[in-house]
């Protein structure tokens, strides 16, 4: 969903560099009883978007061992993702970084605020949104 939302606004501005990431899935949406959508499959509907972060299968970036995702294994997703955003601002913008507009879930936006702010994951609960003081 979050594509046909931001779809739209690609189509105008026709942004450089347009990815997406196989990490940013909602919360509990993979694991081993299902992989996600392929990049190919990403591929063939959305040529304008290169996918990265996927599996070394072409799946999404699920690399826990239950059936479904549990918190833990989001946590630990959202590291990864942080880590890919980071890398990826300071390779086009220097040590300063680069703009990048970010479209994703809700979940893994508190998710990813989460790490940015604070420096961990370990405060983030599914649902549970946190007001800042």
């Amino acid at each position: 969903r979050c594509i046909y939302t931001i779809q739209p606004a690609i189509d105008i501005l026709q942004p450089q560099n347009v990815f997406c990431h196989g990490g940013s899935y909602e919360f509990g949406c993979a694991g081993k009883g299902f992989l996600g959508s392929s990049s190919e499959e990403l591929s063939k509907e959305f040529p304008s978007l290169v996918p990265v972060g996927f599996s070394w299968e072409g799946f999404w970036d699920y690399q826990g061992c239950n059936d479904k995702e549990t918190e833990p294994e989001c946590r630990a997703r959202g590291q990864r993702l942080v880590k890919w955003l980071v890398a990826t601002a300071r390779s086009r913008g220097g040590e300063q970084g680069h703009t990048i507009v970010l479209v994703t879930h809700q979940t893994i936006n508190d998710l990813l605020c989460s790490i940015l702010l604070d420096g961990s994951a370990h405060s983030w609960k599914y649902g549970q949104v946190r007001l800042l003081q």
